[in-house]
């Protein structure tokens, strides 16, 4: 068992944000937490955007910068492992494991699940932009049919029905645009 395991969002800036993380019952959350562009410097971006791997058995022993090591040990973290999220072809940041109560070997295995669940966050992810940019096409759709002057409107040639219409139609025709909805004409 792992002590922590979190999401950790790099912002353009360079700052980052703890996303999310799940722990155990003893150890601290980090949700939240911003952290300045010193603790994941940019040279280390090109690295994990080609797929690198983290891997820390003992922050003591590792060639972590002595600023790090000094933010490891103020966070009671004693080993870790670091996965990069990969967005098309930008680096959104990471997921850390950290072991906070003693030092660890880091298995293959556990690196490549590691790996596996970085890969299905950032499917998510991509579903998630997708979705964002559907809903603000559609609102961006829906102000302006609303808004325009004009009688537009939607047909259905399989249903034989209007689907839309704007309400321009109503101030135009003096009908309501439920009754052609409903007569399905138009």
């Amino acid at each position: 068992m792992v002590d922590r395991v979190l999401i950790y969002h790099l912002l353009p800036d360079g700052t980052g944000i703890v996303m999310n993380e799940s722990t155990t019952p003893d150890t601290a959350s980090l949700v939240g937490a911003a952290f300045l562009p010193e603790t994941f410097p940019h040279e280390y971006h090109a690295m994990f955007l080609e797929g690198r791997i983290r891997r820390i058995d003992d922050i003591e022993m590792s060639d972590l910068t002595p600023c790090h090591t000094q933010l490891l040990r103020e966070l009671n973290v004693k080993a870790k492992l670091v996965v990069p999220l990969v967005q098309g072809n930008k680096l959104w940041g990471l997921i850390i494991a950290h072991q906070c109560h003693q030092t660890r070997h880091w298995t293959e295995f556990e690196v490549d699940l590691l790996q596996q669940l970085a890969h299905q966050v950032s499917i998510a992810l991509s579903q998630s932009y997708l979705w964002q940019a559907l809903r603000d096409s559609e609102e961006r759709f829906r102000q302006l049919t609303e808004n325009i002057k004009q009688v537009f409107w939607m047909w259905n040639p399989q249903e034989n029905r209007v689907v839309y219409v704007s309400p321009a139609y109503e101030q135009i025709w003096g009908c309501t645009c439920d009754s052609l909805y409903q007569d399905g004409h138009s």
